[in-house]
Order: structure tokens, then C-alpha cells, then sequence
């Protein structure tokens, strides 16, 4: 490791070196007009001063987390030049509210630390969008993406990474939710006020953060104001200036302040629209998957080859569970010593016939209630009806005991831990029941997608899933409730997205978005022979198999001429060449994300491909001997990043910190952002036309990795193809390339139609 990438701390620890937004003390402001709990009569000497500020920072608190399925406000958080205050939303008049609302509406700089979020709130209990000029998390994470190891680039982690506090301002607010039993994990049964009272002064309990509408406005009032405070001290007093001394004239600057705020509202619209989906097809797929689930289970259970194998796993769990019967019966209390029958009068004694009435009960066997569940599991296990004592199909451990001990399979993948492989590359080289087994795992993966979607659509019949701006160190969206970056790409699966009524889907997906990238930065004389403005249609895996000794042979002799293909030549190579074609495949992705030789051998075993390692280095080297202008590209990205001490610059000027143990990463790095920074400022053009041109539309999956789809009304489909069209036109002549981008827009009342499904 470089010690460029690691500074030591004044107690001597190492620490990973923050490149472009390192931190230095920034308490929050004190005085009489600051972190004040204001009221009405404040309102009037608050807003003019809120007004005449450059920039206000605001927090809202909120009963209920989704807008889209509708929330209240609970308070209002806000820090401008010269004041933060928080504001108790319920006990303001109704007038009061409406200046406020007013205020903020017509504020032309609003900061918040998660527009998505701050903003969809304002988008939907005010009706309109805030003009906002800055989202400080988005801007946070794209001038301190470095990848250390635990980084994080929320509030929280900005107040004590950025701002230095001593901690973040969450310690009084989670106190009283604990206390007064709001905590997440198993509820503690009659817990005194003094146990709460320890475990949460110890931090033994997590406190339910979607419970903090519920503190008095005292307590959450203090936790708001200082969000709103941190949110403008980290833009003001740590990102801006970094913006304005290193990045003004790179276009970063404009790019965010333009394109990706705008990305951002648009994003916002979408999850308020939703997606509708198809109820009826949805459960009738759940139904399909889980007969075809079952099917492949009893094919897989009944097969020769481990049906064997497979009874000996159960008997062994069998076993297990007999290893562990407990007592039978209860333990009986010992018989009394029999007391004296007669009194000394002759008559029987009372306590006798006490002790005798009650001696069957000390004879009689009692069965315990842990040997009657345990009986009973057993029971069950014996007729195959408990799970638990059944070979899992999905457990690791089960499967390693099948192939690799009881079979004797040879290992040829490993786990991070070490241990033998059961994921789908080491099922591909195991025979057939190891496929049998990657269709059940792809049935039980479709399974769990379409079980979400029937679920979070029983409402209202469409989904509204939620968006990460950004999700990854390159920028790109990170998508969750559900992920709509993972839709399993089947026919059977995205149809069941469907347009509403009198709607039509309309996307437009970029052709070959991240190559062309790589070609037009890099000016490799090889890569424009593929995809420059002019290029014959061509296969770049096709065009390396054909440069490299010892495949070259193979596909030249279809007639495939790599310089001047055809669609006849190009259709015979694909179709007589695939394993070669394969192979070719298998290199080009693994060096375009920085893979040496030893990588791409592994990635080739996987797929029950053996070459001699000499060979995968000959391949390797002839990959970067045919391409070396992009090779060359690299270095020069490599040389920029170590002279600027741990970032680069992407194609649009967006700065990329990057730590010595990712380096290598650098060319990905910038042919994925520069790839989606393109798409962003695309969205801002298209979505711009389309208001322009008076279009009824909304967000379907707006940022869909290199696409963008919208709902429109069916009697405008022909104009909003043009308004794509064009809009593509536009994107072209403001970046300026040597190479247009390309994509034709497509359309349908499916997903299915305007994608190309893998079935």
C-alpha cells in the first residue's frame, strides 16, 4: 500500500487520507439566534432574514417515511447566514404554515442533505417542487468517494468526519425513544424504567427511528434545528469552496447544479407516479414458480445420480435429531416416608389416609412436554414433512456435503472464506444436477421478485420504488422497494409492468453508451474501426478473437474480415465460432475492468473453460497490444490521479477520489461515470423537451443504467418519439464528440415491449 494513501492521526493510529474534502473543526453556531425553538410571533423577523440569505439548509421531521403513500409534517428544521431555528410544525396556525410554505417555495437556494427525500416531502404536502441548489449528500459523496474501508456519507457520519463534532446529535433523541420503549430488535417483557434507563445510557439498544415523531418538540426540536445547521455548515464552509476553487471551470459545477438537481426532481415525480403492475399475472406467476420450484425439487431428489447421496444427508439429520431426545418423563417426586397408619386411640390417621390418597400421584409417569415436541418433530421428520430434517437445496453446507464429500466432486471455485463453492459458476461443473439446481435457484430468485411486487402493490396496485442519488462511487442510482436496477429481465417477469390505461411506455436505450466513451477519450485507432460514425457494423469480441494467434485462424475462416465485416460474415462467426466468441467474451469484460491474467483464468474455468495459462496471457497481452490507446488512456488516467494526489477527472469534469488499493480501477471508473453522467444530462434535455412541447408524461424508470423510459398518453407517441429524437440531436451538439451517440427509441404497453427480454 502507497503511504500516499494513508495519513497517521496525532494518536499514531493510521487513517485513510481524505483527498478533496479532509475536515477541520466546524462547531455548530451558537448565540441568541441560532438553534432557537421558534414560534409564530418569531415568523416575522425569521423570514425576511431567511429571504435575504444566499443559501437556507432545511430539515424536515415527519410522521411516516414514504411520501409517495402520503406523510404529515412534523417539524420544520432551517439554518441560513444568520440564524437556525426549529419549528414545531402542529402548533403554528394555519396562516403561519402558508408563510412559511410561501418563503421556502420561493427561495431559489434550498439545501438539504437528501433532496430525495427533504424534497418529495415539499413535492407532496406543498404541491410544488423547491428550487433547490444543492443535494449536500449527493455533493459529499461525489467529492469524497475514495472507498476506504466503513465510509459513509451521511449527516451523521459528515457532523463527526467533516464537521469534527464530537459526535453526532443523536444521543438525547435516542435516550428518550428508548426509554420510553421505542427500540428496534426483540421487546424487552416488563422492563423497569431503570433497565431502559441503563441499557440505553450503555448504547445496548437501538433506538426506532421512525418513532422520533413521537418525542416532545423540546427533544426533537434540537435533533432537527442542528441537521439543518450541520447541512449548511457542510455546504457553505467545506463543499462549496472546494467546488469553487477547483472545480468551476472542469463543468463539474454546472453539471451539478443543472443536470443532476434536476435528475433528482425528476426522481422524485417517479416515485410518486409508481409503476403499475399486472395483480392477476403477478400471482399467477407466483403460482408457476412455486410448481416449478417443487417439480425441479423432486426431479433433483429422484435423480440416480444422488438420490443415494441425498438419503444419506437425511438419515445423518435424522440422526441428529435422535442424538438429542430429551427425558421422556418429568422427574417424580420422591415417595414420603409412610407416616404411622393408627393413632394411639386405634383409629386410622388422618395424615395417613392424606398420604395414601396421594400416593398414585407420586407413582404416576408424567411425559414431558420437551419429549412431546421433540416426539412430534420426529414424527414428521419420518414422513419427510419437516424441512428442517430434509436435504436444503439452499444451504451451502448441505450442498458441499453432497458434491464435494459424498460425491467427490473436484473443487474448482472458493468462497471469499475459502471454502468450496456452491454458487452458480461452481454448479455449472456439476453435472447435470448441478443445472437442475441453478434453474431452481433462478426459479426461487424470480420467486422472491414477484412475491415483493405482490406485496407492496396490494394497496394500490402499482409499486413506488426509491432511489440512492447516488448508489455507487462512479454516481450511478442504487434502487431498493423494490430494485428496479434488477428486474429479472424474462418476458414472463416484465410484462407485468404495464401501462395505464390510455398510456404507452416510450424508452430510449444508447447503443454501446460505455465503448463509445472509452473510443472518444482514448482516440484508439482500433476501437473507432468499431465504433466511430461511419464503422461497419462489427462484434468487438469477434474483432479481438480475430487479432490474437491461435484464434484468429478459427474466425477469419467464415470469411470474417474484422475491417470490413458484413452482416452475412458477422451472423457465420457467431453462429460456427461460439466458443471461441466465448472465450473473446470472457477477456474483453475481464480487462475492461482492470482483470489480470490469473483473474481471467479463474473467470474461464468457472465456465468449464480449461486453458493452459500461457495461453490466457498470450490472449491478455494481445487484448491490450490491439487496443493500446485505451492502454495508453489508462496510464494517462493513472499519471492524473497521482498528480492530483487521489482523484481524476471524468469525461464531463466530475471528480473521482480513488484509494492506491483501487487504481487499477481508474479507466473503469471513468467509463461508467463519464457513461452516466451522459445519461443525467440527457434526462435534463428530454425531460425539458417534453415540457416544452406541451407533452402529457411521467417518470417510468427515468435513470435505467444506460436508458430512459417514460409513460405518455397514447394519442402523443408519435410526437414524444420525436421529442427523443431530437432531444438525442441536442445531447450531441452539447457535448460535442467526435462520435454521436446513438439509440432508438421504442415503445409499448409493456416493459416487455420496449426492452429485449432474455426469454
Amino acid at each position: 500500500m502507497s503511504d500516499d494513501s494513508l495519513v497517521t492521526t496525532e494518536a499514531g493510529k493510521p487513517e485513510w487520507k481524505r483527498v478533496l474534502i479532509p475536515g477541520r473543526h466546524t462547531p455548530a453556531r451558537t448565540g441568541r439566534y441560532f438553534q432557537r425553538h421558534a414560534n409564530y410571533q418569531d415568523l416575522q423577523h425569521i423570514l425576511p432574514a431567511v429571504a435575504r440569505s444566499e443559501f437556507v439548509a432545511v430539515d424536515f421531521e415527519t410522521r411516516g417515511g414514504d411520501y409517495s403513500e402520503g406523510l404529515s409534517i412534523v417539524g420544520l428544521g432551517l439554518a441560513w447566514d444568520s440564524g437556525s431555528c426549529y419549528l414545531d410544525w402542529g402548533s403554528l396556525y394555519a396562516g403561519s404554515q402558508s408563510q412559511v410554505r410561501t418563503a421556502l417555495l420561493s427561495h431559489k437556494g434550498l439545501l438539504a442533505h437528501n433532496v430525495y427525500f427533504d424534497g418529495g416531502v415539499m413535492r407532496t404536502c406543498w404541491g410544488q417542487h423547491g428550487q433547490w441548489a444543492a443535494c449536500t449528500f449527493s455533493l459529499y459523496k461525489m467529492l469524497a468517494n475514495e472507498g476506504w474501508p466503513g465510509q459513509r456519507h451521511g449527516l451523521k457520519e459528515a457532523m463527526v468526519d467533516v464537521l469534527q463534532w464530537e459526535n453526532a446529535n443523536e444521543d438525547e433523541l435516542e435516550y428518550w425513544l428508548i426509554t420510553n420503549g421505542w427500540y428496534r430488535g426483540t421487546r424487552l417483557k416488563d422492563a423497569s424504567p431503570a433497565k431502559l434507563d441503563l441499557l440505553a445510557r450503555e448504547k445496548k439498544l437501538s433506538a426506532d427511528k421512525g418513532q422520533l415523531w413521537r418525542a416532545p418538540a423540546q427533544i426533537l426540536g434540537q435533533y432537527c434545528v442542528l441537521d439543518a445547521e450541520a447541512c449548511y455548515l457542510l455546504y457553505t464552509e467545506h463543499l462549496m469552496p472546494v467546488l469553487a476553487e477547483r472545480f468551476t471551470d472542469t463543468g463539474f459545477s454546472k453539471w451539478f447544479t443543472e443536470s443532476w438537481m434536476h435528475s433528482i426532481r425528476v426522481h422524485i415525480d417517479q416515485k410518486i407516479h409508481g409503476i403499475c403492475v399486472d395483480r392477476i399475472g403477478l400471482l399467477d406467476r407466483q403460482q408457476h414458480l412455486g410448481d416449478q420450484i417443487e417439480d425441479l425439487s423432486v426431479e433433483i431428489r429422484t435423480h440416480e445420480e444422488v438420490a443415494p447421496h441425498i438419503a444419506t444427508i437425511e438419515t445423518e439429520l435424522l440422526s441428529e435429531l435422535l442424538a438429542k431426545e430429551p427425558e421422556q418423563y418429568l422427574r417424580q417426586k420422591p415417595v414420603p416416608p409412610e407416616p404411622p397408619r393408627y393413632r394411639k386411640n386405634g383409629s386410622i390417621s388422618k395424615v395417613w389416609q392424606r398420604w395414601q390418597e396421594n400416593l398414585s400421584k407420586y407413582q404416576t409417569r408424567t411425559l414431558s412436554k420437551n419429549w412431546e415436541n421433540w416426539h412430534g418433530r420426529l414424527l414428521r421428520a419420518r414422513e419427510g414433512k419437516d424441512p428442517a430434517y430434509r436435504m436444503n437445496f439452499q444451504s451451502d453446507h448441505h450442498l458441499r456435503r453432497l458434491f464435494y464429500e459424498l460425491m467427490g466432486k473436484p473443487v474448482r471455485t472458493y468462497t471469499d472464506a475459502g471454502l468450496p463453492g456452491t454458487g452458480v459458476k461452481a454448479l455449472k461443473n456439476l453435472g447435470p444436477v448441478g443445472q437442475l439446481l441453478i434453474e431452481r435457484s433462478w426459479a426461487e430468485k424470480e420467486l422472491g421478485y414477484i412475491t415483493d411486487y405482490i406485496e407492496r402493490s396490494e394497496a394500490r396496485g402499482t409499486i413506488h420504488p426509491s432511489f440512492r442519488m447516488p448508489g455507487t462511487k462512479t454516481g450511478r442510482l442504487s434502487s431498493s422497494g423494490p430494485n428496479m436496477q434488477q428486474i429479472p429481465k424474462s418476458m414472463a417477469v416484465m410484462s407485468l409492468f404495464v401501462a395505464r390505461p390510455g398510456r404507452l411506455f416510450v424508452d430510449l436505450d444508447f447503443s454501446a453508451l460505455e465503448p463509445v466513451v472509452a473510443t472518444e477519450f482514448s482516440g484508439d485507432e482500433n476501437m473507432r474501426r468499431i465504433y466511430a460514425d461511419g464503422a461497419p457494423p462489427n462484434d468487438i469480441y469477434l474483432y479481438v478473437a480475430a487479432h490474437i494467434p491461435g484464434m484468429a485462424e478459427e474466425i477469419r475462416a467464415t470469411g470474417y474480415d474484422p475491417k470490413a465485416p458484413t452482416a452475412e460474415t458477422l451472423a457465420k462467426a457467431k453462429k460456427e465460432c461460439k466458443k471461441t466468441r466465448s472465450i473473446a467474451k470472457t477477456v474483453v469484460l475481464a480487462c475492461q475492468y482492470g482483470a489480470g491474467v490469473k483473474k481471467i483464468l479463474e473467470t474461464l474455468e468457472t465456465d468449464n473453460v480449461f486453458l493452459p495459462e500461457e495461453e490466457v496471457a498470450k490472449i491478455h497481452s494481445g487484448y491490450w497490444k490491439l487496443f493500446s490507446g485505451v492502454r495508453e488512456f489508462r496510464f494517462d488516467l493513472e499519471r492524473q490521479w497521482k498528480r492530483n494526489g487521489g482523484y481524476l477527472l471524468n469525461g464531463l469534469g466530475r471528480p473521482m477520489c480513488v484509494t492506491e488499493d483501487y487504481k487499477h480501477d481508474c479507466l473503469n471508473r471513468f467509463i461508467q461515470s463519464t457513461g452516466h453522467d451522459i445519461l443525467v444530462e440527457y434526462i435534463r434535455i428530454l425531460t425539458n423537451n417534453l415540457d416544452a412541447a406541451g407533452l402529457d408524461w411521467d417518470p417510468l424508470v427515468i435513470d435505467w443504467h444506460d436508458a430512459a423510459a417514460v409513460e405518455v398518453a397514447e394519442d402523443q407517441l408519435e410526437r414524444t418519439v420525436e421529442v427523443y429524437k431530437d432531444s438525442l440531436d441536442d445531447l450531441n451538439r452539447h457535448l460535442g464528440g467526435s462520435i454521436t451517440l446513438k439509440g432508438t427509441p421504442s415503445w409499448g404497453r409493456t416493459m416487455a415491449s420496449i426492452k429485449e427480454p432474455e426469454e
